[in-house]
């Protein structure tokens, strides 16, 4: 049997195996409840790199003058 037969004759199988009825529930305790704690006013407008910020992206190299 050549391997594209083979794989042709596979495909299917695989297809069908990955075919339940219903997706199987996990019963207990998985430990994805939420942890933390959420702090009330703990950022501002202060927090802002204001005198950082650009309205603009860096322009590539050559195109700040184009004076060819």
């Amino acid at each position: 049997m050549t391997p594209r037969i083979a794989l042709i004759a596979a495909a299917p199988l695989l297809l069908l195996s990955a075919c339940e009825e219903e997706a199987a529930i996990p019963e207990g305790d998985d430990g994805r409840e939420a942890s933390g704690e959420v702090l009330e006013g703990s950022i501002s407008d202060d927090m802002l790199p204001i005198a950082e910020t650009r309205s603009q992206p860096p322009l590539r190299a050559g195109e700040e003058g184009d004076d060819d």
